[in-house]
């Protein structure tokens, strides 16, 4: 009965595809009884071709997440996203929800754009009126992370050096990229990079990646805030600050946070 995907519109012929029903049922949130009028089809006609291209997860499924061969931690952009989640991420385990929320300068754009590159639908929303938030649930990201050593909350979360150590030059600079936009600073006037976090388990095994590739050796250092709490942190000199620049940075100019990129560039 439906055996052609071709309807006949103001004189033309036009073919119902799987593209034209993902941006009009799916991401334009359009009904059955809406595309059908525009198309001068019937509803069982739409249904059928929603069926036939398996686009039947509308009401059940919002959250599917497309292109599941980017949640993959030999994937560099995957890795990015990791290190935003390692450094600045929110696990929601109840809902198998990851969460990031940030405010910082281009954080909409870059946020996105890894929504975009994960076929993600849901749009990035505004979290206390101040945040970009990106929230997906999904648990493939959940594992995935998980084998990279990345879960837990704050105080004990860390990430995998057997993982790291393997990875690929890509996927590791991608990684430490994402860590330093998620919790990195860049010192425009003293030229230092520093990071520090609540995870001494953290702080210890970037500690050990920066020691295998920096000119000099660096120990552990407790960083004071504002409100009188001392962090585990790193502060690395001016001359492997430019050299970590310059590595991770290079490249992939959607996937940064300007902020932290251009405090980089004045250090």
């Amino acid at each position: 009965m439906y055996s052609t995907n071709s309807v006949f519109v103001g004189g033309i012929h036009l073919s119902i595809t799987k593209e034209y029903l993902f941006e009009n049922y799916i991401k334009l949130d359009k009904s059955q009884r809406q595309i059908a009028q525009e198309l001068g089809t019937t509803e069982s006609t739409i249904d059928y071709w929603t069926r036939k291209y398996k686009l039947t997860y509308k009401k059940s499924n919002r959250d599917k997440v497309f292109n599941l061969s980017h949640i993959d931690k030999t994937d560099c952009i995957f890795c990015y996203f990791a290190g935003l989640m390692a450094t600045d991420g929110y696990f929601d385990y109840k809902n198998n929800r990851v969460s990031l929320r940030v405010n910082n300068l281009g954080s909409y754009d870059v946020l996105n754009n890894i929504r975009n590159y994960f076929g993600y639908i849901r749009p990035i929303r505004v979290y206390n009126g101040k945040d970009n938030d990106l929230t997906i649930p999904n648990e493939c990201i959940f594992e995935e992370l998980k084998s990279m050593g990345i879960f837990g909350k704050k105080l004990t979360r860390s990430f995998s050096l057997d993982w790291f150590n393997s990875a690929d030059y890509d996927c590791k600079r991608m990684f430490l990229r994402g860590v330093a936009d998620g919790d990195g600073h860049f010192n425009p006037h003293g030229g230092e990079f520093v990071i520090a976090m609540k995870s001494r388990d953290f702080i210890d095994n970037l500690l050990s990646v920066f020691n295998n590739v920096c000119k000099d050796v660096y120990t552990v250092k407790y960083y004071k805030y504002s409100r009188g709490n001392k962090f585990p942190s790193i502060h690395l000199h001016k001359k492997d600050t430019r050299d970590l620049f310059t590595k991770i940075y290079s490249g992939y100019e959607k996937y940064r946070f300007l902020d932290k990129y251009e405090r980089a560039v004045s250090s």
